[in-house]
């Protein structure tokens, strides 16, 4: 019996050490699948509840939303309160780059080739009005309306609208302050010119202009005009133009320089036949004297003005335009008379002066033909019949940054206050011009410096951008209103000259037969 048991015990302690290798092998088979998981495929994949809800409550940081509109210009809306910029750890405040458009408060499409827009740009809410015009639209036109029409006349913007659209075939759209002018002479500082007339010649510093061809293209650059007339092969160099400042050279006077040469202005003749009344002794009560030799008075006080001028004496050649004055280009002229003293403004002509360094010998005969040539020292193939002055530039192929270190100026109120501003402006293909007025500070928004109007043009689709005069010049007008107060009584500071955009009555005759 006991060997039966020994036996018995011996074969279960056998079976039980063989089957514990056999376990651990199982165990091994069963974990496997969990190292390799991609060689399982579960019929019903489980959500990882930890990625999901990773996902669910990161939020990413709030974006002012953008918006297309058909120019191309993107419009933001008003960021919410997460975009207005956070303080980093340092202290510093951290500035959204685009900020943008805050409101749009007007836009208007006049016709298919000028819109207007009103809007409120940027942190400081600036008041930015632009008017943009399409070069391709050849119903419209960009030129100049001189202050009184003459050189040294200043008038306000809206009695240039009324004034203009009482004699002229076409009508303003549009319009904006231009030069900057002299406070003592009242003339226009930089190149001027109107209708393809020079109506101001001389550069100034190194200020940009912008020049305007026949399709309205603007093209801005440090312009330098020059003048030169010829006949019979003999070349001379025009000194000056609608003003003379010694008793040698040629001046050129057209019409911007007055009805007569030399002029003498309305306004200076009748305050000085006010003064000379004031200074008079006292007369009797029942007197009629004043009153019956008030136009003498006036036409002895307007020749004494002639003849005290410098241009009194010198010798003038009558001309008449056989063609139509353009920058760049030959313009021959009908000699119609030489004389000295008072002479008439011919109607579609000039004068020319010459000094007293010239001879008769060396001046032209009545019935020769002058040539008469205007040009730029760029883009001398280009042929303008628009142009105005201003500085700084402010946007150069697509970099906003003013250049009024380079232009020569200097002043801290100029460049770093908040004010009024003007500034037109061109886009990368030339096919819109820019026309844009910033506000002076008030409740809507703040004016601008130099930095930040060079912003607002580039922001406003300008590829190259200038400043005009601004201040208290700064002025945009718009179908005869006042684009800040919607008013069309004549308001403001009176101005040199204004750059608008008008309606032609009759299409250019290249385009008329086109159609």
């Amino acid at each position: 019996m006991l060997p039966t048991l020994r036996y018995i015990f011996s074969f279960l302690l056998l079976v039980f050490v063989a089957s514990i290798p056999v376990e651990a092998s199982k165990a091994k088979a069963v974990q496997a699948p969990k190292k390799k998981s991609s060689t399982v495929k579960p019929s019903k994949p489980i959500p990882n509840s930890s990625l999901t809800k990773k996902k669910t409550t990161s939020k990413p940081p709030v974006v002012p939303s953008k918006k297309k509109v058909t120019n191309n210009t993107l419009l933001v809306k008003k960021p919410t309160k997460s975009g207005t910029g956070t303080k980093s750890k340092k202290g510093r405040v951290i500035i959204p780059k685009n900020v943008g458009i805050q409101e749009i408060l007007t836009d208007t499409l006049y016709s298919e080739g000028l819109r207007y827009r009103h809007y409120i740009f940027g942190k400081q809410k600036h008041s930015v009005h632009v008017a943009e015009i399409s070069t391709t639209d050849p119903s419209l036109k960009v030129g100049l309306i001189k202050g009184l029409g003459r050189i040294d006349g200043l008038e306000r913007l809206g009695d240039m609208s009324i004034r203009h659209d009482s004699t002229s075939r076409d009508t303003l759209y549009a319009g904006i302050n231009a030069n900057f002018w002299r406070a003592y002479r009242n003339t226009p500082i930089g190149p001027m010119v109107s209708g393809g007339e020079v109506v101001h010649l001389h550069s100034y510093k190194q200020w940009s202009s912008a020049f305007f061809d026949s399709r309205n293209r603007m093209t801005i650059d440090q312009f330098t005009l020059t003048g030169r007339i010829r006949y019979k092969n003999r070349p001379m160099n025009i000194d000056f133009v609608n003003e003379r400042s010694d008793s040698s050279g040629i001046v050129v006077y057209n019409s911007f320089a007055g009805t007569s040469i030399p002029y003498v202005s309305p306004v200076d003749l009748e305050k000085a036949a006010l003064e000379f009344i004031q200074n008079r002794s006292m007369v009797t009560e029942d007197s009629t004297e004043i009153g019956l030799n008030m136009q003498t008075l006036r036409n002895e006080l307007a020749n004494a003005k002639r003849e005290a001028s410098i241009e009194f004496p010198m010798k003038k050649v009558v001309l008449r335009y056989l063609r139509t004055p353009v920058i760049n280009r030959e313009i021959p002229c009908l000699v119609r008379g030489i004389d000295s003293g008072e002479v008439q403004m011919p109607i579609r002509g000039c004068i020319l002066s010459f000094g007293n360094n010239y001879s008769l010998e060396q001046l032209p005969r009545r019935g020769d033909t002058v040539y008469m040539k205007f040009s730029t020292n760029v883009y001398g193939t280009v042929q303008f019949i628009t142009a105005v002055s201003g500085t700084p530039r402010l946007v150069r192929v697509g970099i906003a940054k003013h250049e009024a270190m380079i232009e020569g100026s200097h002043a801290k109120r100029f460049l770093n206050q908040n004010l009024a501003r003007t500034g037109i402006g061109t886009d990368r293909s030339r096919t819109k011009n820019y026309f844009v007025m910033v506000e002076a500070n008030n409740e809507k928004g703040k004016g601008a410096t130099l930095a930040q109007m060079a912003v607002i043009m580039k922001a406003v689709g300008s590829w190259n951008a200038m400043n005009l005069d601004g201040g208290g010049s700064a002025m945009m007008i718009v179908c005869g209103a006042n684009a800040c107060t919607n008013s069309t009584v004549p308001s403001g500071r009176k101005i040199s000259a204004a750059l608008g955009v008008f309606r032609r009555q009759r299409l250019p005759k290249s385009v008329e037969k086109e159609r």
